[in-house]
């Protein structure tokens, strides 16, 4: 029902929501199975200056934005209790990811023929719009200080990676390029991108393409 885009310019899908707001989703649908989100955790990632009331209320106002979803439930329902009977939030699985969106296409194509798992993967690269995480406003330091970037990182490396080989085997010099600039347009980190030019470099020293040769030095 609703998309939240974390590569390239965040913003969401499904849903018309403030700078704010989109944060505030992107926080709790990017932790959601990474740790138990109470009010504390919410409150020091995206406002630690402000009252933890105000937090409060900024969660109250995205559960009236968001609504209800098509299972006829809340996107976003009230806090459950949690360990020690501290409250905690849970998002609906009907809000996602783009990043999630291509963790499911490479999982899906894990069960496919080499030829429809390539065109999964190929067409999931319209996904991959930019750095993680690009905001004038907010995400200033909880993706990182919560893993969610270094987890996004593997996802889309390990995508990348796995396309790139398929392209090979199919001797589609132009899917491998493609494939090594869009996913570098969201890694953007020579480290990061590295597994993936190995792929390209070992593909391209063994056909000796000039072009791909000159793309990867």
């Amino acid at each position: 029902d609703v998309v939240v885009q974390v590569m390239g310019n965040v913003r969401t899908r499904g849903a018309d929501l403030t700078a704010d707001e989109t944060e505030l989703l992107a926080l709790l649908t990017c932790l959601r199975h990474r740790t138990e989100i109470h009010i504390g955790l919410v409150h020091e990632s995206i406002a630690p200056e402000r009252a933890k009331k105000t937090v409060e209320n900024r969660v109250s106002r995205l559960r009236g934005r968001l609504g209800v979803g098509s299972d006829g439930r809340d996107l976003l329902p009230e806090a459950s209790s949690g360990r020690n009977g501290r409250s905690h939030y849970l998002v609906s699985p009907l809000v996602l990811t783009d990043v999630d969106l291509l963790e499911h296409r490479y999982h899906t194509a894990d069960t496919l023929g080499s030829t429809d798992a390539l065109t999964v993967l190929r067409d999931g690269l319209e996904l991959m719009e930019g750095p993680l995480f690009r905001a004038r406003k907010g995400f200033d330091g909880w993706p990182q200080s919560e893993g969610v970037v270094v987890s996004m990182t593997a996802i889309v490396q390990s995508y990348a990676t796995r396309l790139i080989g398929l392209a090979v085997d199919v001797d589609d010099i132009a899917l491998v390029i493609r494939t090594t600039a869009t996913a570098g347009r969201v890694l953007d980190n020579p480290l990061s991108e590295f597994p993936m030019r190995q792929a390209e470099q070992a593909y391209a020293d063994a056909c000796g393409d000039t072009d791909l040769l000159a793309s990867v030095e």
